[in-house]
């Protein structure tokens, strides 16, 4: 059942999908996308299952940081930043989170979380850093 993970969950910053009440809050300034990429049943073209990964979006348009709990399924995951853009050199093996664990969003931020569950890790270790910075100016 894929530890019920829809296609798309919005997370609030406590890690538990967003109520009703959630979605009224007058200051709520954060919100998470938890994508869950493996809940179809794709194939290849020869045939071969093929799901996705889960992934999640955290975005902050609040001035001060948001620590974020990362969802509290899949025990035996990790979820490792790909992009945060408060911190533009973050190279996707220096920070591992756990479900239950908190992702330090900063101010006015994005982040987007791969989850390398125990089947998947092997593709993602050893793997060089991503050139998640650039030059503005370069032409």
């Amino acid at each position: 059942n894929h530890d019920d993970i829809k296609d798309i969950t919005w997370l609030a910053p406590e890690g538990h999908e967003f109520t009703e009440g959630d979605w009224k809050l007058p200051y709520g300034r954060c919100i998470g996308c938890l994508l869950g990429g493996d809940t179809g049943n794709y194939q290849t073209a020869g045939g071969e299952s093929d799901a996705d990964e889960r992934f999640i979006l955290l975005m902050n348009s609040h001035h001060g940081p948001v620590p974020f709990k990362i969802p509290a399924t899949n025990p035996g995951a990790t979820w490792t930043p790909l992009v945060d853009t408060a911190r533009p050199d973050i190279h996707p093996g220096d920070h591992k989170y756990h479900p239950g664990g908190t992702y330090p969003l900063l101010a006015r931020s994005l982040a987007l979380l791969i989850r390398h569950s125990r089947h998947n890790r092997e593709d993602y270790e050893d793997q060089p850093p991503l050139p998640l910075s650039f030059d503005r100016g370069a032409g």
